[in-house]
């Protein structure tokens, strides 16, 4: 195969018939299968902090950016869950610290994410 064809349309005029997932997965499935217990496992350590779980607001940004992104992927109903609980204990957890700190845009998440 030459490097301008393409596995979905190998020839420009040819149509493009769909093709079984191999393995019966897609790859959306198969990510899924692999961040569901990351994304689970981060909802549950903000969950349970007493404390705020980072060492610093340059981290602690990462991580809420980390997440989104990754809640993102998931179907609508499931990650928009995911997203309004992440926000629910992070606005808890900055509320801990004594330090000027500016929330990530969960409202504009949630009002975009579909």
């Amino acid at each position: 195969m030459r490097a301008s064809e393409s596995y979905s349309q190998p020839d420009l005029f040819a149509g493009t018939e769909e093709k079984p997932p191999l393995f019966g997965y897609t790859h959306e499935d198969y990510m899924l299968e692999i961040r569901r217990p990351e994304i689970h496992k981060m909802l549950k350590k903000v969950q349970e902090a007493t404390e705020f779980p980072w060492k610093n607001l340059t981290v602690a940004t990462c991580e809420e950016m980390k997440f989104n992104s990754m809640a993102r992927l998931f179907p609508p109903a499931e990650g928009r869950a995911l997203l309004e609980a992440y926000a629910v204990e992070i606005v808890r957890l900055y509320a801990l610290i004594d330090e000027p700190w500016t929330p990530l845009y969960y409202s504009v998440l949630l009002k975009n994410y579909s």
